[in-house]
């Protein structure tokens, strides 16, 4: 999977010890990279994902330049994921509407979680927008100090590096809605639509950002969606925005 300008580098990251047919030999899951939908919160899953959402084969069409997937349905959370995937016509812009449909009803609220795996970024950059719930501009998950990884502020913003010696993550919900990366001269951002006073997952972490040690150099930038509680046929959703420039 790609994303970037033309001539550019691909600002995803695709785990190149799994490339070819090989990769899919295994009944397990496999980390290939590149950009994935899950159910949150994981603590209904814990590890790893579910191979009907993210493992298996994907139903895919293309319709007026729309790319249409649709995944199997997941038996063990009643769910398939549906997505509509497009380009911008005047702009390096990549437009997702993501869709997790329910085909029971469900006991638990879900969420849509958009994981995109970005490759190894000089620097990951937060909005700084402080908030009573998160007075320092984020926070970060158990097991992951703020410390462990490099962060500072810069103007209105929270700059983060990953750290090599080990993974880290964090969070935070700010009415920005976004996340990006500088990689080599150029800056990828993934952005929704956000209302940090709507039910999240993870005591109200819309916006996570992850950052994993050697020697698979990644981070990932995670959007997810309010928590639903849905009936059969009822759908949670998300749209997400991804845009490439060139840094001056």
């Amino acid at each position: 999977m790609s994303f970037g300008l033309v001539h550019g580098p691909n600002m995803l990251w695709e785990n190149q010890n799994l490339r070819g047919p090989a990769s899919r030999s295994t009944p397990e899951w496999l980390n290939v990279g590149g950009d994935k939908i899950w159910n949150a919160p994981q603590s209904d899953w814990n590890w790893p994902p579910d191979l009907a959402l993210d493992g298996s084969l994907q139903h895919a069409t293309l319709r007026k330049k729309h790319l249409f997937i649709r995944s199997e349905p997941s038996f063990r959370f009643g769910i398939y994921v549906e997505r509509e995937i497009w380009l911008d016509n005047k702009a390096p812009i990549a437009h997702f509407r993501n869709r997790l449909v329910s085909t029971r009803d469900q006991k638990t609220s879900i969420a849509v979680w958009q994981v995109t795996q970005v490759n190894d970024p000089d620097r990951i950059l937060v909005p700084l927008e402080p908030s009573q719930k998160f007075p320092q501009g984020f926070v970060a998950f158990p097991n992951s100090p703020a410390g462990a990884s490099v962060h500072e502020i810069e103007g209105k913003n929270l700059i983060f590096k990953r750290n090599p010696l080990g993974s880290f993550k964090y969070g935070t919900a700010n009415r920005s809605g976004w996340l990006a990366i500088d990689k080599g001269g150029f800056r990828f951002m993934t952005r929704m639509h956000c209302d940090p006073s709507a039910q999240f997952v993870d005591n109200g972490k819309a916006i996570q950002w992850y950052t994993n040690g050697d020697p698979l150099k990644y981070v990932e930038l995670e959007l997810t969606s309010p928590i639903q509680l849905l009936k059969k046929g009822q759908s949670a959703e998300l749209d997400v925005t991804w845009q490439v420039e060139r840094l001056k």
